[in-house]
């Protein structure tokens, strides 16, 4: 298993935080930047308040060296939206070539309830 960190729908909002619960998110875990800490603290912070709604712009996508770059980058020029920060984080990590099981907020966001990472149980609309 790859532990990826997604910056989708879950971590967007550590834009709420302050700057002191940001760092401590990537510093007070076994190591500097954990991504087992990371995603937990995520997932924690969305059991707070679910998002009305969800958008995300998945045009153009930086995969690899992110968030800052320079890194390779993909194009699946979709906008998504919805209710469920599971379900979309799950669905953009698809279209960006990530495996869902490897992007560690999903899982623990599954873990919490938060949403559903089974996309078969859901209902799709695309255009």
């Amino acid at each position: 298993m790859i532990a990826i960190i997604l910056t989708n729908s879950m971590k967007n909002l550590m834009g709420l935080n302050t700057r002191a619960s940001n760092v401590k998110f990537h510093l007070d875990g076994p190591a500097r930047n954990d991504p087992g800490f990371l995603a937990q603290c995520i997932a924690d912070l969305n059991l707070l308040r679910k998002a009305d709604l969800i958008i995300s712009d998945v045009s153009h996508v930086i995969v690899t060296g992110g968030p800052g770059g320079p890194g390779e980058t993909v194009s699946p020029l979709r906008v998504v939206a919805g209710t469920d920060p599971v379900a979309i984080d799950t669905y953009c990590a698809l279209q960006i070539g990530f495996l869902p099981e490897d992007v560690l907020t999903i899982e623990k966001g599954y873990q919490h309830k938060l949403g559903e990472k089974d996309l078969s149980k859901l209902i799709i609309v695309e255009e």
